[in-house]
């Protein structure tokens, strides 16, 4: 799930729960790149002890976020 703010993360928590997504597959939590922080991201997965794992999208960290087809 790539989250943007704080709408998208309490849907995709929902999502999450009514379909007992985080019992049938690994879940991944990427924040979309310059507009939400990891920081905020992962807190808001402590907080909820959420079952997932936060990770960021490497390619924008490595060659830039205008970079394509990499």
């Amino acid at each position: 799930f790539v989250i943007g703010n704080k709408i998208d993360y309490e849907w995709t928590k929902k999502i999450i729960r009514k379909y007992q997504l985080d019992k049938k597959w690994l879940i991944l939590f990427s924040p979309v790149f310059e507009t939400l922080s990891l920081e905020k991201l992962s807190r808001w997965i402590l907080n909820d002890n959420l079952n997932v794992r936060l990770q960021i999208q490497m390619h924008k960290y490595i060659w830039g976020p205008e970079k394509r087809g990499v």
